[in-house]
């Protein structure tokens, strides 16, 4: 077990440097708060860094839960204003774990998925985390992500998605041409939701067996390139006087629906 107490340290640079997206990019690392995140992170199979404990903390732990964490990874506690600056919850538990990134690719799509969920340049976090921990809870097969989608690792969509993240199997799309081709090659209905639509989203003719539900951009909506490609348009009816719905509630109540009648 290793301490550290200046903000000198290269390790404490380093864990810092994570809370910017470039770094975690360029390093494929990013940081987990909270001790049921982390430790499910672990067991789960994701390559597990480090953890680091607030001092106080790791003072007052009980001894079974110390042992538990020096069993599953290398622990390094930090001093109580070094862990302030890298927590990033407003209530820590005082503890933050660093994982490697999983990027699967496209290839991982498998012949027996039955559904998928794919995003569009989403861009809040909160959206962003709140859709996978739905997809999650609905138990959808995959959710693909295209390039303008906000960072998966960002500390606010980690938090939004309660831990889901650990669950679901993400697929990063390099292109929506790539993504759109290996869909179609496993026989996936493509779905947008549009307001020229051909179907209300309660009709079960607008789905088939293996279903592609796309949710698009928070401010434009699916791409017209998506769209073009899209075997049918659905849309969930207003009525009252919104002009629309929050993509993660829209998102929510598609997810459930297709999930109903496969």
């Amino acid at each position: 077990m290793n301490s550290i107490t200046s903000a000198q340290n290269t390790q404490f640079k380093y864990l810092k440097s994570l809370q910017q997206k470039k770094y975690r990019i360029r390093y494929q690392r990013f940081l987990l708060e909270g001790f049921r995140y982390v430790l499910d992170a672990i067991t789960n199979g994701w390559q597990c860094d480090g953890v680091f404990v607030h001092e106080h903390i790791w003072e007052s732990m009980e001894g079974s839960m110390r042992e538990k964490l020096l069993a599953s990874a290398e622990i390094t506690v930090l001093g109580a204003s070094l862990f302030e600056v890298i927590a990033e919850t407003l209530n820590s538990q005082g503890i933050v774990g660093v994982f490697q990134m999983h990027h699967a690719s496209l290839d991982v799509l498998k012949e027996t998925d039955r559904f998928v969920v794919y995003l569009d340049r989403i861009q809040d976090p909160g959206n962003l985390g709140t859709i996978i921990r739905t997809a999650d809870a609905a138990g959808v097969d995959a959710i693909v992500l295209n390039r303008g989608c906000v960072d998966v690792f960002n500390s606010k969509v980690l938090r939004s998605t309660a831990g889901s993240i650990l669950n679901v199997r993400l697929i990063h799309a390099d292109s929506d041409d790539a993504a759109i081709s290996a869909l179609r090659q496993k026989q996936f209905k493509m779905i947008v939701t549009d307001l020229q639509s051909d179907f209300d989203y309660n009709d079960n003719r607008a789905y088939r067996e293996k279903n592609c539900l796309v949710i698009g951009n928070e401010g434009s909506g699916v791409s017209e390139k998506i769209k073009a490609e899209a075997d049918v348009r659905i849309s969930i009816p207003i009525y009252g006087k919104a002009e629309s719905l929050n993509a993660s509630i829209a998102a929510g109540i598609l997810i459930y629906k297709i999930k109903s009648i496969l």
